[in-house]
């Protein structure tokens, strides 16, 4: 997988066009197939010790390989590259800069920006962070200018604007997250203690991200607006998380019959497939949240940060997909309180995840709610431009 990647990098240099791994594999979906063919394999691997030692000798190879080519890159480094400021770093700058100017007032004076045309307008919504601009009549331009922490663009002010929306919207892609690392974990934990049977053919558990795949590759390439795209993921979570509740309620109840209870190694006489739809909707959700997040990005962001898209997009997802071991944490202490006993036991027939799928349910509808409020609440920000004109019709 590692070496189709470092391939089509190389071809995008050459056309000269940037193709994300998601674009390479949604146009050539055969370049798949290593990995489904892998996935399948490996779960006939008894050992565990060569299950992980190829996975480990794989990720020591690919580590060493990127290392070579990130000294290559530093070293082409020129100290322009090593300049350029973080974009937290700009907005900490920036409220440090308003709060030391909060007894000023903004009519009058002259706000700061290096050009004479700012690249981002000034708008009108939290117009307290505009006193990071203003220019003091007290102390020289210069010395102003040479002390970031005290005196801050225009420019930079909007692209702080920008950055306190993102920062609630987050929240639902952070909880979609957590959502799509419940896949990757409880539910192929699952799986793998279901009936395997499909008449005298016994299929592989991996199967079902074989599926998960072929139903998010398609969904890729489906264009919605941002705003709605992100509601339908939210959306698509709140179902998934039902349906894993209901799926992981019969299997208790199968468990509870045939008294597996302290059997935890043995077959629940219930098929895989019941697991299917779950895996299917996890994939709507997997789809559209990735792309959404990344055109939510792509409009929000200040085109400075543009650079940082990737990192943004990966970043917001994986800290849910993260979050997953401390919200299992967090709730299996909440669980217990009262003397309750933990939803989270040693083996899964003891566990009741069919509570935490309703949990992640009943967060998720409320990501949902609290999206929708954001997103009817939020306008674009007039510019005093835009402003004036209406006033006057």
């Amino acid at each position: 997988m590692a070496s189709i990647s470092f391939v089509f990098a190389a071809i995008s240099e050459v056309v000269g066009e940037e193709l994300t791994q998601e674009e390479v594999y949604n146009s050539h979906p055969l370049l798949l197939l290593p990995n489904y063919i892998g996935g399948v394999t490996f779960s006939y691997i008894k050992p565990w010790a060569v299950r992980f030692g190829i996975p480990a000798i794989c990720c020591v190879v690919i580590t060493m390989c990127y290392m070579s080519f990130c000294c290559l890159d530093i070293s082409l480094l020129t100290s322009e590259d090593w300049v350029e400021e973080s974009p937290l770093t700009k907005v900490i700058r920036v409220l440090v800069a308003s709060a030391s100017k909060a007894y000023h007032k903004l009519e009058g004076l002259e706000l700061y920006e290096k050009t004479n045309t700012p690249s981002l307008p000034r708008t009108l919504w939290i117009r307290c962070l505009d006193k990071a601009a203003i220019i003091l009549s007290n102390k020289s331009r210069d010395e102003q200018e040479n002390d970031k922490w005290t005196l801050c663009t225009v420019t930079e002010v909007e692209e702080t604007k920008a950055a306190i929306f993102i920062a609630p919207v987050c929240l639902s892609f952070i909880i979609c997250g957590l959502v799509i690392s419940v896949g990757n974990s409880f539910f192929l934990e699952q799986a793998n203690h279901l009936n395997p049977q499909l008449g005298k053919l016994k299929i592989s558990f991996t199967l079902l991200l074989v599926l998960y795949d072929m139903v998010k590759a398609p969904l890729s390439k489906i264009r919605l607006p941002f705003r709605f795209g992100t509601a339908v993921a939210i959306l698509f979570s709140v179902l998934c998380c039902i349906t894993a509740a209901k799926v992981e309620n019969r299997r208790l109840h199968a468990i509870t019959t045939h008294n597996l209870l302290d059997r935890p190694d043995d077959r629940v006489p219930m098929t895989l497939f019941w697991m299917v739809p779950q895996y299917v909707l996890l994939a709507v959700v997997d789809s559209f949240l990735e792309q959404n997040v990344k055109l939510f990005f792509q409009r929000m962001i200040p085109t400075s940060s543009l650079l940082y898209l990737s990192l943004f997009t990966r970043a917001v997802t994986g800290i849910g997909i993260m979050g997953g071991v401390l919200s299992v944490f967090v709730v299996g202490k909440v669980s217990e309180r009262g003397g309750k006993l933990n939803w989270f036991q040693f083996t899964l027939n003891r566990s009741r995840l069919d509570k935490y799928y309703w949990t992640l349910a009943a967060l998720s509808a409320a990501s949902l709610v609290f999206y929708i409020l954001l997103s009817s609440c939020y306008k674009e920000p007039q510019t005093e431009a835009e402003a004036e004109a209406s006033s006057r019709t």
